[in-house]
């Protein structure tokens, strides 16, 4: 019975997400071009409640660095040092994780 209950108010709570709507992206195109028609997957995800956020946006990162300011800088260079094939800056755990992610990395990080 309690978890009927449970169950009825997150069904009610739920019942305004309106995610059963059609699906309504349209890639943007002109006549002769081609665009991928791959169907986004749940496209009606951003118009739902959050569970136990009061707003999506509370989670959203700021915006990057300047090009021109000491914290990009600071990064790029350590990307630099860090990335290197012959750093020695990394330690051998952090170059394991590396040789990883170049081989089994999904090809929506490569586009192959």
């Amino acid at each position: 019975m309690v978890g009927e209950r449970a169950a009825a108010a997150a069904l009610a709570m739920r019942a305004d997400d309106d995610v059963a709507s059609a699906e309504a992206y349209r890639p943007l195109t002109s006549p002769g071009t081609y665009v991928p028609t791959v169907i986004p997957a749940v496209p009606t995800w951003p118009q739902r409640k959050p569970w136990l956020m009061a707003s999506p946006s509370q989670l959203r990162p700021g915006p990057p660095p300047a090009l021109s300011s000491e914290v990009w800088a600071r990064d790029y260079n350590e990307i630099k040092a860090m990335g290197r094939k012959d750093s020695s800056s990394r330690t051998p755990e952090q170059t394991a994780i590396a040789r990883f992610w170049e081989t089994t990395q999904p090809s929506i990080y490569t586009r192959s």
